[in-house]
């Protein structure tokens, strides 16, 4: 009797998935999936250019981390994976192109990560002293020198730190009122637990000082440069 009992307990246990619901962003891509125990309704779209791509389906979870695509036609040779790890979200896909526009073909594929969205509670459990930060953000290396930069100069902007989208993709951004909303970085350079930080801080609505260094452009736009540190204090 123990036997069985143990051998159903582990097999309920290898039968149970975390959610994975979610909308899930990278640059001029973004995923939606619905969960249902062992399926995952999923919506890609993937745009380069005016070109886009749409796949639409249910996929079938392998294991914790993986969930599977296969088109119950035949004839449609399109298959999908899914690969989760944390926050994000792998997407990898093979014989799709005839879902894609023009040129789109393998935009579908790529690193995606989680939304953040915001909590009901509103607590938050960084801490910091009157004089350390409350998040400090790693310089993020260039490999690439910007282009058309008009200037760069040392800044401190107190605000409310938000996460919206532009067309770039998904992004985390201070609201410093009228002519001081300015872009930290979006989550293709940010790291996962700096993304974690940052969403805390924003779900708390509270309001923060940034200092960092501010590049501006030769057509008046402007955002904190991630070539240099950038310090949030409470």
């Amino acid at each position: 009797m123990k036997k069985i009992l143990i051998g159903l307990t582990f097999l309920v246990a290898t039968n149970v998935f975390a959610d994975v619901s979610g909308e899930y962003i990278k640059k001029n891509g973004v995923v939606e999936l619905k969960q249902q125990g062992k399926t995952v309704e999923f919506s890609i779209n993937s745009s380069v250019g005016q070109n886009v791509c749409n796949l639409e389906g249910t996929a079938v979870m392998i294991n914790a981390n993986r969930a599977d695509y296969t088109p119950e036609d035949k004839s449609d040779k399109c298959v999908a994976v899914l690969n989760f790890s944390g926050s994000g979200l792998k997407v990898t896909t093979k014989g799709c192109d005839e879902y894609c526009g023009l040129n789109a073909g393998g935009s579908m594929d790529g690193s995606y990560q989680k939304k953040i969205t915001r909590n009901t509670n509103n607590s938050v459990s960084l801490t910091a002293g009157a004089s350390s930060p409350l998040l400090a953000i790693k310089a993020v290396p260039q490999t690439t020198p910007d282009k058309g930069i008009k200037s760069r100069s040392p800044v401190e902007v107190t605000g409310k730190i938000e996460f919206g989208h532009d067309a770039a993709g998904g992004n985390f951004w201070v609201n410093g009122g009228k002519k001081k909303q300015y872009t930290l970085g979006y989550v293709g350079e940010i790291d996962d637990a700096t993304q974690a930080a940052l969403g805390k801080i924003a779900d708390a609505g509270m309001t923060v000082t940034v200092k960092g260094t501010l590049k501006v452009w030769k057509d008046g736009s402007a955002s904190f440069d991630n070539a240099d540190p950038i310090s949030i204090f409470k």
